[in-house]
């Protein structure tokens, strides 16, 4: 039986053979017959590149947890230029030129993907791109100046950046950083390279793939910002499908996505434009009669549920919500659950509710003490290591005679709900 390498055992190894792990797992990749990756490191062409070895051709990738898909793959296709970034690029290209002259003066040779001049178009047309963004009247510092997707045509077109001239650009770009990384091997000086640096190359991609996707192009976004000292050229994407069509043109054979809550998913195929002629979706185990979902817009004396950040903290608005608590602890059997925005908003209403009263002097008990009356409390704890005995408390709370169940305050993308 072939080898496992777990992340535990390649540690053990490589300590005991003073080897590095993660020389190790690269070389290791391009061998195995299944790798186990992040999202980002097959979604984000930056990283998938550095996955060397490894042939595409009929290569079947599963996306466990696919509902996540959708909002990674418009990250991986959106980016961020600041003018810190291309003042760091123009002076690496800089470099470049200087470099490629030395290497032609001492090694004799014509490689013309070393050629002088690209580079120094490439400067230049950095300078160029530096001036433009620099030029753009930007009235709000806080609004910025945003336009559809379709801008980036205009924009980028007057530095003569289009469709015919970007795969030229990005080939220049990727030279470009292969040289100034084989020049920083034996130099102590660490290149923008290897934090994200050479940035124009991702507009020109992104260029290349929306002349594909021109009746979609309007659902991204192009954003300026201004800053301190600083402005950044934003590209949002909204188009999940620009990213995963370039496994289509990688030639992938399978894509198999799994996951509870991909429904309703034939939406779900268009957003990520891709056909999945083979769909298999498994009935619910709990069955529709069994739910109910509603909005309840108001509290019990008709004060409207309003929680925005100004109206949360008000005593008016904690007393309705915690009347309303009482109300439910009081009808519904067994469980409760009881999420909250945030820890702050929770604690800041169980805080309350411990001290605060029904509101009627005929009652004297605190809203707190009326929850607990229905239903044993337990809350959710912000420290990891305990939530696994809040979890044990709650079971054993739920099976205790002395209510009529349990109720389990939580935060909404805490540990009780991770959403997403």
């Amino acid at each position: 039986m072939k080898r496992t390498w777990k992340r535990q055992s390649r540690l053990e190894f490589t300590c005991s053979d003073t080897l590095c792990p993660y020389y190790l797992s690269k070389e290791l990749h391009k061998a195995v017959d299944i790798l186990f990756a992040p999202y980002n490191y097959l979604i984000d062409p930056g990283n998938r590149s550095s996955l060397t070895g490894i042939q595409w051709e009929n290569t079947i990738l599963i996306f466990d947890e696919a509902h996540n898909l959708e909002s990674i793959c418009a990250d991986a296709a959106s980016f961020d230029l600041t003018s810190g970034h291309l003042a760091a690029c123009i002076s690496e290209a800089k470099e470049c030129v200087e470099l490629s002259l030395s290497r032609r003066s001492i090694e004799k040779f014509d490689d013309k993907h070393l050629d002088p001049e690209n580079f120094a178009i490439l400067k230049a047309l950095l300078l160029k791109l530096e001036k433009q963004l620099e030029e753009l009247p930007i009235q709000s510092k806080e609004l910025g100046f945003t336009q559809p997707g379709s801008y980036i045509f205009d924009f980028l077109g007057n530095l003569n950046i289009t469709y015919g001239t970007s795969n030229m650009l990005i080939d220049t770009i990727e030279h470009a950083a292969l040289l100034l990384e084989d020049d920083h091997k034996g130099n102590a000086k660490v290149s923008i390279v290897d934090s994200g640096g050479f940035f124009p190359a991702r507009p020109s991609e992104a260029i290349s793939l929306d002349y594909n996707f021109t009746s979609t192009v309007n659902q991204n976004l192009i954003h300026f910002s201004l800053g301190e000292n600083t402005r950044t050229l934003s590209w949002w994407c909204f188009n999940p499908g620009i990213a995963m069509e370039e496994f289509v043109r990688l030639g992938v054979h399978s894509i198999i996505l799994t996951s509870g809550t991909l429904c309703p998913m034939e939406s779900f195929a268009l957003e990520l434009n891709l056909p999945f002629p083979v769909r298999l979706e498994n009935p619910h185990v709990i069955s529709p009669s069994q739910v109910w979902v509603g909005v309840i817009p108001a509290g019990p004396s008709g004060c409207i549920f309003n929680s925005s950040y100004r109206n949360r903290d008000s005593s008016e608005y904690q007393q309705e919500l915690g009347n309303a608590v009482v109300n439910f602890a009081r009808i519904v059997p067994g469980g409760l659950l009881v999420f909250f925005p945030s820890y702050y908003v929770m604690d800041n209403c169980i805080k309350s509710w411990q001290s605060m009263s029904h509101g009627s002097t005929m009652n004297s008990l605190t809203i707190w003490e009326r929850i607990s009356r229905h239903k044993l409390p337990v809350i959710e704890p912000r420290q990891s290591a305990l939530f696994r005995n809040a979890i044990e408390d709650y079971k054993a709370k739920l099976n205790n005679n002395s209510a009529s169940g349990a109720v389990f305050f939580a935060v909404c993308r805490g540990k009780v709900l991770p959403i997403g």
